[in-house]
């Protein structure tokens, strides 16, 4: 559905979610903007995303049990470093 679409029904658009239970996808200038969905699918995808967290968690955990926590903290230190910068670089590369 096109955004214009969206907008100029956006009672109807909330009401089909609501009744169906099918996202809708919102679409401008031919590329997705926005997905509608319903409060049960986007229960169930909170849900999902928690399960997943607590579990990378729990292998993090695992994974790190015998390790010193300050080196933990020195190594992800270095990795958010490493994320920033190349996050910069990326930004100042799709400058015009």
């Amino acid at each position: 559905m096109s955004s214009k679409d969206a907008r100029a029904n956006f009672s109807e658009l909330i009401g089909s979610v609501r009744y169906t239970n099918e996202p809708v996808v919102i679409e401008k200038n031919g590329k997705t903007v926005a997905v509608v969905i319903s409060p049960q699918l986007f229960e169930l995808l909170q849900q999902e995303t928690d399960r997943r967290f607590q579990e990378a968690v729990e292998q993090l955990h695992e994974l790190n049990a015998d390790k010193d926590p300050a080196q933990i903290e020195a190594d992800i230190a270095v990795a958010v470093q490493e994320v920033r910068a190349a996050r910069r670089k990326a930004a100042v590369e799709s400058l015009p």
